[in-house]
């Protein structure tokens, strides 16, 4: 992974060979979320071949899809907004920035999939929060566990 501003980016070695039968050596490689940060589009496209060359041939009969997005709108049960690390004025900068230019885009896919998609609260969680508590950790995990349990009910799946 590689966050523009924050990590640096890896440059692709000649030794790695080609990318879907293209020579990469030297192209620099950023994270995926510079384009899209929820991809579900991956899984519900099936007309694209680039699509499925990266991904193969989905099994429709097989399963269900299910996207997990974690909603920084939405809050977390339990959790003080405020209590979050303060966000370098950087990283603050550069994720606005990368709402504007994926949010279009996400916000598309995400509106055509709702019904496919668990909305977990992660509102005043900072995206470089990686030391958290055991408190705010057991918070934000119980929001993942208690948005799962209103997303299977939804869907008129038994929950134990």
């Amino acid at each position: 992974m590689s966050i523009p501003f924050i990590w640096e980016e890896v440059t692709w070695k000649k030794e790695w060979g080609e990318y879907r039968r293209r020579p990469k050596a030297g192209n620099y490689i950023v994270d995926g979320g510079v384009l899209s940060n929820f991809s579900l589009r991956l899984l519900v496209d099936e007309a694209s071949p680039d699509i499925r060359e990266i991904m193969g041939k989905g099994d429709r009969e097989g399963g269900r899809i299910l996207g997990l997005l974690l909603d920084e709108h939405k809050a977390v049960p339990g959790a003080d907004v405020g209590n979050g690390l303060p966000e370098p004025k950087i990283t603050e900068r550069t994720a606005r920035l990368m709402e504007t230019l994926t949010g279009a885009w996400d916000r598309d896919i995400i509106e055509q999939h709702r019904k496919h998609i668990c909305a977990i609260g992660a509102r005043g969680f900072g995206m470089l929060e990686f030391g958290l508590s055991p408190d705010r950790l057991e918070l934000l995990l119980n929001s993942g566990r208690c948005a799962m349990t209103e997303h299977l009910k939804a869907q008129g799946l038994e929950v134990k």
